[in-house]
């Protein structure tokens, strides 16, 4: 098994290894998981990039328009102005997420330049207002030949208002409108928020789901000790 021999050759070679990772993709055909659920490897949660219990990757196929929108008394949704809302846009999505398993405060310089420096297209993403204030926001692109929901936050106190069913919603809806009725997402499956209920309600399923297994190969030391 390549763990077997990634274990033998790391601790040959590489003195300073002391832990091995392996990212396993399960898809929903089933019949996959359990195998690997025999490995001697401590379960971690793995969210897109980052280390951080399972996530999953959630889709839709639409038939037919989604339902459309219904927002929270006092929000709307206004067109995103790169270099009016950008800032705001980060600082909410810092708000929303601050809650999630794992999370560390990013730059904004960072934000710029992995978020809204690489979605080219400021009509999918949709931010709803509640006054001056940012109340949520959906960040949509196409990935992977469908449509995307890169981000989709609630600021805490505009949740439990049906907000981040409208966001999705009016995601959906544009992405089926321009002719793409196959929509994904990326979600940590023990998000706090209730994010998982959420999606499975607005009709999305479990396409894959993506694991990352640790073991400790051997204690490990502190690199800067120089010793």
């Amino acid at each position: 098994m390549l763990f077997h021999y990634a274990r033998e050759h790391f601790l040959e070679g590489l003195n300073f290894v002391y832990r091995l990772s392996a990212n396993i993709v399960f898809t929903d055909k089933g019949g996959q998981f359990a195998a690997y659920r025999k490995l001697p490897f401590q379960k971690w949660d793995y969210f897109f990039d980052l280390s951080a219990g399972f996530s999953w990757r959630m889709q839709i196929e639409l038939q037919a328009p989604p339902p459309e929108p219904r927002w929270p008394a006092g929000v709307e949704l206004r067109p995103f102005d790169k270099a009016s809302h950008d800032r705001l846009v980060w600082q909410a999505d810092a708000q929303a997420f601050s809650d999630h398993f794992g999370y560390t405060p990013g730059t904004f310089e960072n934000w710029q330049l992995r978020v809204s420096g690489r979605d080219k297209d400021g009509t999918l993403w949709f931010i709803a207002w509640d006054g001056d204030q940012v109340a949520g926001y959906s960040l949509c692109r196409y990935r992977g030949g469908i449509g995307f929901v890169g981000a989709l936050g609630v600021v805490r106190p505009w949740r439990r208002r049906g907000l981040g069913m409208a966001l999705l919603q009016r995601s959906f809806g544009e992405f089926y409108r321009r002719g793409m009725p196959t929509i994904g997402l990326g979600v940590d499956s023990q998000n706090s928020t209730g994010a998982t209920r959420l999606y499975e309600r607005a009709g999305m399923h479990i396409a894959s789901e993506f694991v990352l297994y640790e073991k400790e190969l051997r204690l490990g030391r502190n690199l800067a000790d120089g010793h």
